[in-house]
């Protein structure tokens, strides 16, 4: 598939883009997917862009350079379908993650101008709700089914909410134009228009605040295509630097209906190696809330003098890679906070982890290791202070951070801990083999209710081994996953494969 942007999804991609960055051959703004290839081709196509680097970075650098060329042609016409089956879809949803249901296909259409690209995405799923057992009790004690009385909501309002259903199972199919958008090109920006899945933070198994967990809702924004340093003496420190400022639409089954949601991003490149980003998110208007984004956009301290309207998060994303003999290696940390006050009463969730890449031959291995946890701490890191039943959601927006059911983040929600470890291997031929063990603590008893991924904490143990292969026409993945238990109802051993098989027409 072509397109302006390196898509959410392809993580031996991604790899090659990290290793890239980790060794100074491109900038190191890589923590914000889709990721434009203007200036990944730019810095790539230098001149001595690759001298005295090591063989697989080398190879890292052809498969990226080839990649990009492809995807960036225009005046062709792309054509492709995937097919996505599993007998049980992934409870942890990482940056390569496959199908949400049982079953979806999409057809892919993409053509490319000087300036402009149309991408159309269209195709079905299988979905099946299986709503959670009523805890308005437990809602209480975070203080969302007060709110709810105040507004009014009757009970089967409430039953859309997180933590408050029933158990009725229903399974049908859908249609989705999931991926479609159209982008057009204005000097160094591209103002875009669709349902394009986003990706915000370094991690590489969870994204705290925006991630791929979740469909992508319908949205217009605007993004830097290159990420060239500012000329001005005054600015030209902050190095690399990368803007995104998006607004979405929430629609489908929720309380507060029609709720928009808008997100800014900035990321900086100070010194070689380093990036800082940050973030702001609103959840804001919808039934029931007053509609003034401009008013809630100048109110950034939300004290209990002065309380916002809004529902906001705030992020801070920090990487820093490098190079140490033959190996590169990336350490990251990413801090998302359920008020806009940046240290203090944050209420915040926490992802740290580490990536080394280690050279076989003129490839290499990626072992990362990752820890999450949505369980908010009081300040931004008083551990200890902890927050129950605060990340994700909130007492004015009893539908939290969540669309069509599922977190616009972290895919265990609310009160959620993950601790990761994952190989990932290129062979020479370009297929890929990636090992990952998850062990997740899913909710907690202090706030039973206010996670929508299970009725009630349990832990489950998680083995998965995926390979991508080459074909000529396409790609075919296999996934095989084991768990030792299941977010509840469903209870005990499981065991799942998956299969995804992309061709190109």
């Amino acid at each position: 598939m072509a397109g302006p942007w390196a898509e959410v999804g392809d993580a031996q991609l991604r790899s090659d883009i990290e290793v890239l960055a980790s060794a100074g051959v491109i900038d190191n703004i890589t923590m914000q997917w889709p990721l434009p290839w203007g200036g990944i081709l730019y810095r790539l196509d230098a001149p001595g862009a690759l001298d005295g680097q090591p063989g697989y970075v080398r190879d890292a650098a052809a498969r990226v350079l080839a990649r990009g060329m492809t995807e960036t042609e225009t005046h062709g016409l792309n054509a492709s379908v995937t097919i996505d089956a599993t007998n049980g879809p992934d409870v942890v949803r990482g940056f390569d993650a496959g199908g949400r249901q049982d079953i979806q296909g999409q057809m892919t259409l993409e053509y490319l101008w000087d300036t402009t690209a149309v991408h159309i995405a269209a195709g079905a799923q299988s979905t099946s709700q299986n709503y959670l057992w009523p805890v308005l009790k437990a809602n209480a004690s975070v203080g969302l089914f007060p709110a709810a009385q105040t507004l009014g909501w009757t009970t089967e309002q409430l039953s859309l909410a997180p933590g408050a259903r029933t158990k009725d199972h229903k399974v049908k199919q859908i249609m989705l134009l999931d991926g479609s958008y159209v982008a057009q090109r204005i000097g160094n920006v591209a103002v875009y228009a669709g349902t394009m899945t986003h990706w915000w933070g370094p991690g590489w198994i969870s994204a705290l605040s925006l991630s791929n967990n979740a469909r992508p809702f319908p949205q217009v924004g605007i993004s830097r295509i290159d990420t060239t340093p500012f000329n001005s003496p005054w600015l030209s420190w902050v190095g690399p630097w990368q803007f995104e400022f998006l607004v979405g639409w929430l629609d489908g089954p929720r309380i507060a209906k029609n709720t928009l949601w808008d997100g800014l991003r900035l990321s900086i490149n100070p010194i070689p190696g380093l990036e800082i980003a940050v973030a702001r998110i609103q959840e804001l208007c919808g039934t029931g809330h007053p509609c003034k984004p401009l008013a809630e956009w100048a109110n950034i301290y939300n004290t209990p003098q002065n309380p916002g309207r809004d529902n906001g998060e705030g992020n801070i994303d920090i990487k820093y890679s490098g190079i140490m003999g033959s190996h590169t290696y990336e350490i990251y940390m990413q801090l998302m906070n359920e008020d806009p006050n940046p240290i203090v009463y944050s209420g915040t969730s926490h992802l740290f982890g580490a990536s080394v890449w280690v050279p076989i031959r003129k490839t290499n291995m990626r072992f990362t290791a990752e820890y999450t946890s949505s369980i908010a701490t009081k300040n931004i890191f008083s551990f200890g202070e902890y927050r129950y039943g605060y990340a994700y959601n909130d007492y004015k927006y009893v539908d939290g951070m969540r669309y069509r059911d599922r977190t616009l983040g972290f895919s265990l929600d609310c009160d959620s801990r993950l601790a990761s470890l994952q190989a990932s291997w290129i062979a020479p031929n370009t297929s890929t083999y990636t090992f990952t063990y998850h062990h997740a603590w899913i909710g907690s008893p202090n706030s039973v209710g206010a996670n929508a991924v299970s009725t009630t904490p349990v832990i489950v143990n998680i083995g998965e081994a995926k390979t991508g292969i080459p074909l000529p026409w396409g790609r075919l993945e296999f996934t095989g996953r084991l768990q030792d238990d299941q977010p509840r109802p469903d209870k005990g051993f499981m065991a799942t494969i998956e299969t995804v098989l992309t061709a190109n027409l």
